[in-house]
C-alpha cells in the first residue's frame, strides 16, 4: 500500500506539459537549424556555380587554354593521365640531397 502510494505521489509530482514543452522545442531549434544550414548550403553552391562560370569564360578570353596545349607540361601531363602523384614525405629531390650530404661516402666521391 505504501509503495502505490509513493509511486502516484512520484509521478504527480512530474510536471509532463514542461516537459512535452522542453522537447517540442529542442525539435523546433533543430529543424530550424537545418532549414538554416541548407539554405546557407545552396546559396554557397550557388554562389560557386556563377563564380565557376565568370572564371571559365575570363579564362577562355585570355586564351588559357590555348597556352596550356602548347606549354611543355601538357605532353607531361598527357603521359601521365592515368597516374596520380602525390608527394610522398622522405622521396624527392630534396630528401635525395639531403640523404647525399649525410652520407660521408658519397661526400667523398663527389669532391
Amino acid at each position: 500500500m505504501f509503495t502505490t502510494l509513493a509511486a502516484s505521489a512520484t509521478l504527480a509530482s512530474v510536471d509532463f506539459g514542461s516537459t512535452v514543452t522542453g522537447g517540442t522545442r529542442t525539435v523546433t531549434t533543430f529543424v530550424l537549424k537545418l532549414i538554416g544550414f541548407l539554405i546557407f548550403l545552396l546559396v554557397g553552391y550557388f554562389i560557386a556555380k556563377v563564380i565557376a562560370k565568370v572564371l571559365d569564360k575570363v579564362l577562355e578570353k585570355v586564351g588559357f587554354e590555348e597556352a596550356v596545349e602548347k606549354a611543355p607540361a601538357k605532353q607531361a601531363l598527357s603521359k601521365s593521365r592515368d597516374e596520380i602523384a602525390l608527394p610522398v614525405p622522405g622521396h624527392g629531390p630534396v630528401s635525395d640531397l639531403g640523404g647525399a650530404l649525410a652520407d660521408r661516402d658519397h661526400v667523398r666521391d663527389l669532391a
